[in-house]
């Protein structure tokens, strides 16, 4: 390949990131707009006793009220919900509720790698997958 080729490639590359930046910076700015709107129309709905409203030719709005639980942020917490969910309906319970965090994992197998050497199996886990990512540096 031609090294004018690279160039201009390069310059495709910052060029479609730029563009790319500049849309995500205005989506992330829509979006708050609609929260903002989402927000406003609920307290409306709120102060006019409503719940539900229609408006003929445009559609209807309803107010839908969702549980949310945190999950258990310390290790006493954690334990606690997990010797429940055993107590409810066994190690299958746990295993459906239990998950991994990504990036926990992947900073748990680096490490064990690093200190137990590139060729330790860690059990459960499949072999590593490589995401070769391109890094650019504006000048």
């Amino acid at each position: 390949m031609e090294l004018e080729k690279l160039d201009q490639m390069v310059l495709d590359y910052k060029e479609s990131r730029k563009h790319y930046e500049a849309l995500s910076k205005d989506s992330k700015e829509a979006h708050k707009v609609y929260k903002q709107k989402e927000y406003e129309l609920l307290q409306a709905l709120e102060e006019n006793g409503k719940s539900k409203y229609f408006l003929d030719g445009v559609g209807t709005v309803t107010k839908v009220d969702r549980l949310s639980v945190p999950t258990p942020k310390d290790m006493d917490s954690k334990k606690a919900l997990f010797r429940y969910l055993i107590k409810e309906g066994g190690e299958e319970l746990l295993y459906a509720y239990a998950t991994v965090n990504s990036q926990a994992l992947n900073k748990f197998y680096n490490d064990t790698k690093e200190e137990k050497g590139l060729d330790h199996e860690i059990p459960g886990l499949e072999a590593p997958i490589v995401n070769t990512q391109l890094r650019f540096k504006g000048a």
